[in-house]
């Protein structure tokens, strides 16, 4: 009879204290580190090439982010990119090499590998 009463005392401890982020150890529990962000970017630029999921850019002005004038960018853009031009929707198709454009997007790392991935792409040439 005692056992079952040490028994049903541990477990009634344990899921009490269970709930304030103590373990049985008395540590309190860590969580797991979230994601870090990606870090942002906009720029302007020149087109020189552009493909099906991205384009190559040139860049004449940074507005935000660490990057530098003259940089080359490899820019990939997603269905939820939203492209404009003179304020009006348009399409990944509309966007031609020799243009100007401005980009707002995201740095995505991972190890050695950089992708700047656009969330805005405005046409201005």
């Amino acid at each position: 009879m005692r056992t079952w009463i040490a028994l049903l005392a541990s477990v009634f401890l344990a899921l009490t204290l269970a709930p304030l982020g103590w373990t049985a150890a008395g540590a309190p529990q860590t969580k797991p580190a979230s994601p870090r962000p990606a870090a942002s970017f906009e720029v302007e630029g020149k087109v020189s090439a552009v493909s099906k999921s991205g384009f190559s850019l040139s860049v004449t002005e940074v507005r935000q982010g660490n990057l530098q004038k003259g940089a080359r960018l490899r820019i990939q853009y997603t269905s939820r990119t939203k492209f404009t031009r003179a304020g009006k929707a348009a399409s990944p198709a509309a966007l031609k090499a020799g243009e100007t454009v401005r980009v707002l997007g995201s740095v995505l790392r991972s190890g050695k590998r950089v992708t700047y991935r656009a969330a805005q792409v405005t046409i201005l040439e």
